[in-house]
């Protein structure tokens, strides 16, 4: 298919448009013209990108973005803004906070996505614990050669506390469509974050995920993502513990059916000592799905005493999918522990037989046996909203529903 690109970055005209402050206009430009000379990133055999490549539009799309602040969290000082309002509101946060965890040079993606985001600004102020969730909603426009490129950005105080809702929705029909998405996130020493995202675009979507936070001294991140949408999803979840003592947990939880791929990514980037980072994946295909799973643990000299752990385990339901599981361990340092584990498996045919006697019809039997499966990882996200949810998705999966 040759080199042709998704789409063209912003135009001049569409970027002036916007009636942002000059120094945001200015970095969308910069972004523009990089997105236009950097080559597409090479990843390998088990992932094509020739349908992102095929995807062609004018101009980027305008999609909804829904922001659900409560007034109580306002009143405590909380802020939750369209970035439109965010640059003009908190111009110096904005400008210290963009690009900083995923800048624009990092590719040709992460540069469409600065030159053409929509999104929020999420800041919480030192000392606040949230009470309530936050939620961001992120709406697929409609039309043909959709793009959208939703970017969130959060900024957590010191020992300051928050949940993050983030959900992806669109109309299950219309012509393909491409989405770049960037979740970048700081917490600042003693900070918690909790971020649950559940992806459910239409399999006509072909996505594009990269989520990224860094943490300071003694600052915990809960990361939950439902990958459960689009025709080609391929999500990054990274987090970077500087601080010392700082601690990761990250919950990954996909169902890949029908013609769906997949290829996920979580990392662990050990910097200070004493951090403690755990990666938790489970997945089911049906269909002739595709999945790839990759679990990195870079640990670098000078993490001293830290802990990096990983476990991935997949569940096939029908004979036609496929699915790989690559962990990898990068240790530069001595006083540590680390490890890693993959499991690949079919639905018991004696547990499905036992099902079956007892009057169970098969798709029946095969719900109880995948929310089985779930169930360890389910159990561990805080939010029960999130949990019923993300059930509710999977059974709709089993029967047959696109999301």
């Amino acid at each position: 298919m040759g080199q042709q690109a998704l789409g063209t970055a912003p135009t001049a005209a569409w970027i002036e448009g916007l009636g942002e402050p000059e120094w945001l206009r200015d970095a969308r430009r910069q972004a523009a013209r990089m997105e236009e000379r950097l080559d597409w990133p090479h990843w390998d055999r088990r992932t094509s990108l020739e349908e992102l490549r095929a995807v062609v539009d004018a101009s980027p799309g305008t999609g909804g973005v829904h922001l659900e602040l409560p007034e109580a969290l306002r009143d405590q000082g909380i802020v939750l803004l369209p970035l439109s309002l965010a640059a003009a509101q908190h111009g110096e946060l904005f400008r210290r906070l963009l690009g900083r965890q995923i800048p624009a040079e990092a590719g040709k993606l992460e540069a469409l996505n600065l030159a053409a985001m929509q999104g929020c600004l999420l800041v919480v102020p030192d000392g606040v614990v949230a009470e309530s969730p936050i939620e961001i909603v992120y709406r697929l426009p409609e039309g043909s050669g959709v793009q959208f490129h939703p970017r969130t950005m959060i900024s957590v105080g010191r020992t300051a506390e928050v949940s993050v809702v983030q959900r992806t929705e669109g109309a299950a029909h219309g012509d393909v469509a491409v989405v770049t998405e960037v979740v970048e996130a700081e917490v600042a020493d003693g900070g918690i974050l909790h971020f649950s995202e559940v992806q459910n675009w239409p399999t006509r979507v072909r996505a594009w995920a990269s989520r990224q936070a860094e943490l300071g001294r003694d600052a915990r991140v809960q990361w939950t993502i439902g990958e459960l949408g689009s025709g080609l999803m391929r999500g990054s979840t990274t987090t970077i513990l500087r601080g010392i003592g700082s601690e990761a947990l990250s919950l990954v939880v996909f169902f890949a059916s029908g013609q769906q791929h997949m290829d996920l990514t979580t990392q662990l980037v050990h910097i200070g000592s004493r951090t403690n980072g755990q990666m938790l994946a489970r997945g089911v295909l049906a269909g002739s799905a595709r999945t790839v799973y990759r679990g990195t643990s870079d640990i670098k000299r000078g993490a001293k005493d830290s802990n990096s752990q990983q476990k991935e385990q997949t569940l096939h339901l029908t004979a036609g999918v496929r699915s790989d599981a690559i962990p990898a361990l990068y240790i530069d340092e001595n006083e540590l522990q680390a490890g890693h584990a993959a499991t690949t498996g079919k639905v018991d045919p004696e547990h499905l037989f036992y099902l079956r006697s007892r009057g169970l019809p098969l798709r029946e039997a095969e719900r109880l046996i995948v929310q089985g499966f779930f169930a360890p990882l389910v159990e561990r996200i805080p939010l029960e909203g999130v949990r019923r949810e993300i059930t509710s998705l999977v059974d709709r999966k089993i029967d047959g529903e696109e999301g």
